[in-house]
């Protein structure tokens, strides 16, 4: 019927659409067209990495790390943060590695010199941890490293004035910058 000459390529054509406009005469007609078409479809979406400082937390900042007040800073004093009171806290994508680092502050000339300042420019050494028995300086090169739960995190920061010369009375702070790397 087809002859010599036959051309796959037309031959499966027609077949196939030979099929499809074809139908059963065993079965009978139930009224409804029971012929279906179906493709399928990708549902996608593309999560990306983030971090955030929560603006809830104290008023959008991490609070104060305070060493409350001192009449000597002959001998050790130390103190470490709660929430909303020196606290590091930051969501970020769940599962995401992250470093959260520290810098020097405003007033301190490198990590392992870090100092406050009083209003008439006076300065007293101090130094942040990311451990509580303060053997790890909080730094700005490897910081602490934390996989992200997607939730609200909390990191407690260990803050310690190390013996010397008692200044003059007065308030001394210092601004750290808190930086996450992710």
């Amino acid at each position: 019927m087809f002859g010599a000459f036959v051309n796959p390529k037309i031959s499966a054509v027609g077949i196939a659409l030979l099929s499809v406009f074809s139908t059963s005469s065993s079965q009978a007609d139930s009224g409804v067209n029971d012929r279906t078409v179906q493709q399928s479809s990708v549902v996608r979406l593309s999560v990306a990495a983030y971090c955030e400082f929560p603006a809830t937390v104290a008023g959008g900042d991490f609070g104060n790390l305070d060493f409350g007040e001192l009449s000597s800073t002959q001998q050790y004093h130390s103190t470490q943060s709660q929430i909303g009171a020196g606290s590091v806290v930051f969501r970020c994508t769940p599962g995401e590695s992250i470093q959260v680092l520290m810098n020097q502050g405003s007033h301190g000339s490198s990590i392992n010199q870090r100092q406050m300042q009083s209003a008439a420019g006076a300065t007293l050494d101090y130094q942040l941890y990311s451990d509580a028995q303060r053997s790890q300086v909080w730094d700005n090169q490897t910081g602490v490293s934390v996989i992200a739960n997607g939730q609200q995190q909390s990191l407690t920061v260990y803050g310690e004035i190390a013996p010397q010369a008692t200044p003059a009375a007065g308030t001394y702070q210092d601004q750290v910058t808190v930086t996450i790397v992710y």
